[in-house]
């Protein structure tokens, strides 16, 4: 988030103009490519395609070149927007990873409109792969229609977080918001919600009893798990890329430090002018103690994600890159 402390002044308007431009474009852009490979992947999947494409990569989705020119009117849009100010006074300060080394640095706001470009592929590519996978053709009926169902439900799913949330950043920073921390997690108007639980409907009724294994989603295990992981792995990308229309930096190195009690105590005996000393002993007491109410244990379900392709971690938004898959992969967000 944008650092903010209690005195931190206000966005002016034109800064804040600035800002909500760059969400806006990142967002219609976000749209665009989800719409693209969404498409794709049902052509592909009646075999109106060759099976060799790879519908998560929006540079083969794209057939017409139209993300082409979506970028470039993002360019120009946010180059206009955010005239005569300074991308580092509004929070921009350093392409974050994946895209630093497309955007290795941010000196105007042509570079920003770059990495919010780059960042966006990466993000929607990744969610397409952790909802559509990459099956085998040809496939039945019955999978086919489960297959476009979840894609259609977590294009719209992506949609709405970023619009209700880019809406609710608006409105935040002209009452004086400087980070994202009212928003980052917002549903105004309980729109997320509603979508999401339309989709979970959506998919039971469409995917029961269907071959999960043909489907190739985010979990081959049951539906329950699939819903799980494709709209808990949709909200968590959202959210982070959300987060950097409004702030792009470097990660930070975060250090956490669990204050300890330590105690020493030497012990000395005497014995007809012998002296024995017994070594000193220490312990270590955490801060806190168990309440008798609280459980001792607990259940954790762990929804693991697959998406993008990949080389090395660099190339994955979220999680780490699996070189046996060539894909990168998650696992839950603690």
């Amino acid at each position: 988030m944008v650092a903010a402390s209690l005195d931190a002044p206000a966005f002016s308007p034109a800064e804040r103009t600035c800002r909500d431009t760059i969400a806006k474009e990142g967002v219609k852009l976000a749209k665009l490519e989800a719409k693209l490979m969404l498409s794709c992947h049902k052509r592909r999947d009646r075999e109106r395609l060759d099976p060799g494409i790879a519908c998560n990569d929006i540079a083969q989705a794209d057939t017409r070149g139209r993300v082409a020119g979506s970028v470039a009117r993002l360019s120009t849009v946010i180059s206009a927007a955010c005239s005569g100010l300074n991308p580092s006074d509004l929070g921009y300060s350093a392409c974050p990873a994946p895209c630093d080394a497309a955007v290795p640095a941010i000196g105007d706001f042509t570079d920003v409109a770059a990495c919010v470009a780059c960042l966006v592929e990466n993000t929607s590519e990744s969610l397409a792969a952790n909802a559509l996978g990459s099956p085998s053709v040809p496939l039945g009926k019955d999978v086919r229609r489960c297959r476009t169902t979840i894609g259609s439900n977590w294009r719209k799913f992506y949609q709405v977080i970023l619009k209700e949330r880019r809406l609710c950043q608006r409105q935040a920073e002209a009452e004086g918001a400087t980070d994202t921390a009212s928003c980052r997690f917002a549903d105004p108007r309980s729109k997320i919600q509603r979508r999401r639980a339309n989709g979970e409907t959506a998919i039971d009724n469409r995917c029961s009893g269907v071959n999960l294994i043909e489907v190739d989603s985010c979990s081959t295990v049951n539906l329950f798990f699939l819903k799980g992981c494709l709209f808990v792995q949709t909200d968590n990308w959202a959210e982070t890329l959300f987060e950097r229309f409004y702030e792009l930096s470097a990660a930070p190195t975060t250090t956490t430090t669990v204050p300890v009690t330590t105690t020493v105590s030497h012990t000395t005996t005497t014995v007809s002018a012998t002296t024995t000393t017994v070594p000193a002993t220490t312990t270590t007491t955490l801060p806190g103690g168990q309440d008798p109410q609280c459980p001792n244990r607990s259940v954790l379900r762990v929804l693991a994600g697959v998406g993008a392709t990949c080389a090395t971690n660099a190339d994955c938004l979220a999680g780490t890159c699996d070189p046996d898959l060539g894909r990168c992969r998650t696992v839950t967000d603690l």
